[in-house]
């Protein structure tokens, strides 16, 4: 199996899971938050012109101006009557409600060109993948930290922009791949650190029957 084809067994797999769960696909979360998002812009900009103002950002600009910076106590309201008289508690809620978009399909699938540039490069290493990986496993007490930096070492470079969790998850899905890519598909997301496993739809079932049925088909060898 490729790394292109075990990226999209993975990417497929999550598909599935979250057609069942939401009834639109992984790869469809992008547009779907977008369309929440400018929805929901849409409501607070509504609003904001009901009360006076060009868009919901002119009133937050409105409610910022009763503020002013000390070095020493950090903001201070300047007048509380007017700042009162200025809010909208409807207005704020819409604004409250605003999402943020930041899909995990974009987050995994920058993890995932990391994964397929790391396997790519460790080719160029040797055709036999697992010495090629365990070059850089230079005794087991190593963090994922030292083993990018062995890799540095060698000449590879990490693309810009890696927090400290996806840097390690590129290496550690690499590492899933090398040791048995039949598995490359089941690992946790990439940020299922932050947002459980539930945050991708994922309730792991079809891992158990994955295993299980590997199991019986190797007893029956």
């Amino acid at each position: 199996m490729t790394i292109q084809e075990a990226i999209k067994q993975r990417i497929e797999r999550f598909n599935r899971l979250w057609i069942k769960a939401v009834g639109y696909s992984f790869e469809d979360e992008v547009e779907i938050m977008k369309k929440e998002r400018d929805d929901a812009v849409n409501k607070a900009n509504e609003r904001a012109k009901e009360i006076g103002y060009i868009d919901y950002q002119e009133y937050i600009e409105k409610l910022n101006s009763f503020y002013k910076y000390d070095e020493t106590m950090g903001y201070q309201l300047l007048d509380e009557v007017s700042y009162n008289k200025a809010k909208d508690n409807v207005l704020d809620e819409l604004i409250k409600n605003i999402p943020t978009v930041n899909p995990l399909y974009l987050y995994e699938m920058s993890v995932l060109n990391e994964v397929e540039k790391i396997i790519n490069f460790l080719y160029t290493k040797d055709d036999d993948l697992k010495k090629a990986w365990e070059k850089y496993l230079t005794n087991e007490n190593m963090t994922w930290n030292d083993i990018g930096k062995e890799m540095e070492k060698d000449g590879y470079e990490f693309n810009k922009g890696h927090s400290g969790n996806s840097y390690t998850q590129s290496l550690s899905l690499a590492h899933v791949f090398v040791s048995d890519p039949d598995l490359f598909q089941y690992a946790h997301g990439s940020l299922a650190a932050l947002v459980g496993d539930e945050g991708y739809h994922d309730d792991r079932s079809d891992v158990k029957e994955f295993l299980e049925k590997r199991k019986t088909l190797r007893k029956e060898k």
